[in-house]
């Protein structure tokens, strides 16, 4: 396994940024109109989101709303799977099929050609399967004016259509289903249950299913039902998992943990970030739920698949999920707070998880002296500042929801979506190769706490 989120490669970058003057190349806007074009950008945000219910089923047969999504929603979409491809275990040969359901402009297949140049060169056959052909006609023709041996087949209809060919290397969903579990006759789990095996069915035995849904809880409800219901079709997940056990953040309950990741957007084109900014729409991190499931004959082969699998090993993978926050300091000076920082054994202040992330934004509670070691009335505590900051994030592993803690600098290098291999020991000075797991839980969420 590898780290999520690969930063753009100078070839991807330069590739994406080109992708916006390739549209205005092809579907050109005369000047009058391209001025409403931020407006119409903001149009289809609130049918994309707020008027979801009273939206019109052809929405992007519409012209203006046609170029509001090539312009604004496709590169957006193709810079968030631009960063995941690259770090998913996927591999073809000449002749392969990837099946791409509610394929839109063809953002799969455009996704793929930027952050994955290597695949150019083989003859692979994209099957595209939107409602609109308008946007997947657009998409066509987008795609065809890039550079590769691929054959793409545009299929008009919806989830459940029958799509002729063997069976393929690759099934793709990206922002599809959270079209249907919003509706309230169905919710997550009917959906779940209901397409699991639709998907399966499309794919070979050795192939792969790809799910990708906006970063939202719902969404990550919905991934962790899917995962559940793939399982029970001998199919085990393969990303962003580290496991085939109980999956940790179910959701699905107010105040409920999801799972999902998040990362910033400087990458992406500066034209982009002009555009949004123009709707009202700017967007300094962009955030997913995805789910990669494996194939048939591996079973749950190579994934652990409950708390003694790794632990006999003294090893434990992670998948780290959260931002960092802030658990506090620890109330030491002088030579103990060094000994404390080169440890990774200091204990928090303020507790740890979201209710001292709470408290850091809402600033100490009155008596508490804050991290910059004053009092609220100002006197300077010596000790308390003396102290190291101590930081925290949650990673997901076969032992359920896991607290990360330590020095600040350390917990900051694992970003959103990085794979940790912790040799697990009761003591001793923790680095990316070790972590100390403490008796202590957190009180928030009740994850272990592993120091590192």
């Amino acid at each position: 396994m590898m780290n999520l989120f690969p930063p753009l490669n100078d070839q991807a970058r330069q590739d994406l940024d080109g992708l916006i003057p390739l549209i205005d190349r092809l579907f050109p806007i005369p000047g009058r109109f391209r001025q409403q074009l931020p407006r119409d950008v903001a149009e289809l945000s609130r049918q994309l989101t707020s008027e979801r219910p009273r939206r019109d089923a052809g929405y992007l047969g519409q012209k203006p709303l046609i170029s509001a999504y090539l312009r604004y929603f496709l590169p957006w979409n193709v810079f968030r799977l631009s960063r995941l491809l690259p770090a998913l275990d996927l591999h073809f040969t000449e002749g392969d099929a990837i099946t791409d359901l509610g394929s839109g402009p063809l953002t799969l297949p455009i996704a793929l050609w930027v952050s994955r140049p290597d695949l150019r060169d083989l003859g692979l056959e994209f099957r595209c399967l939107d409602r609109t052909g308008a946007i997947m006609d657009a998409g066509k023709s987008i795609l065809q004016a890039l550079p590769s041996r691929w054959k793409v087949r545009t299929i008009r209809g919806s989830i459940g259509e029958r799509i002729e060919g063997k069976p393929a290397k690759l099934v793709t969903a990206i922002n599809v289903f959270n079209e249907l579990f919003w509706e309230e006759h169905n919710g997550p789990r009917l959906v779940a249950e209901r397409y699991a095996p639709v998907l399966s069915a499309l794919a070979a035995e050795d192939g792969s299913l790809l799910i990708v849904e906006p970063g939202i809880p719902r969404s990550g409800e919905f991934i962790s039902l899917m995962r559940s219901q793939l399982l029970l079709l001998g199919r085990p997940p393969r990303a962003p998992c580290t496991h085939a056990g109980t999956c940790p953040l179910p959701g699905g309950r107010r105040g409920a943990k999801w799972c999902h990741f998040a990362f910033e957007t400087d990458e992406a084109p500066e034209v982009l970030h002009r555009l949004s900014e123009a709707a009202g729409l700017p967007k300094e991190r962009a955030t997913m739920s995805f789910l990669l499931a494996g194939q048939k004959s591996l079973g749950r082969q190579g994934l652990g698949t409950g708390p003694d699998s790794e632990s006999g090993k003294g090893m434990l993978f992670l998948r780290v999920l959260s931002d960092p926050f802030p658990v506090g300091v620890p109330e030491v000076s002088g030579q103990a707070a060094r000994k404390a920082f080169e440890t990774g054994k200091a204990a928090p202040r303020h507790g740890t998880g979201l209710g001292a992330m709470q408290e850091a934004k809402q600033g100490p509670q009155r008596g508490l002296r804050d991290t910059r070691g004053t009092t609220p009335g100002g006197r300077r505590d010596e000790k308390l500042r003396s102290g190291p900051p101590v930081l925290g994030r949650y990673a997901c592993s076969e032992r359920g929801l896991i607290l990360l803690r330590g020095p600040a600098e350390r917990v900051q290098n694992l970003e959103s979506g990085s794979f940790l291999e912790l040799f697990l020991s009761s003591g001793g000075r923790g680095d990316t190769q070790k972590g100390v797991l403490s008796r202590e839980m957190d009180p928030k969420s009740g994850a272990p706490v592993i120091n590192l």
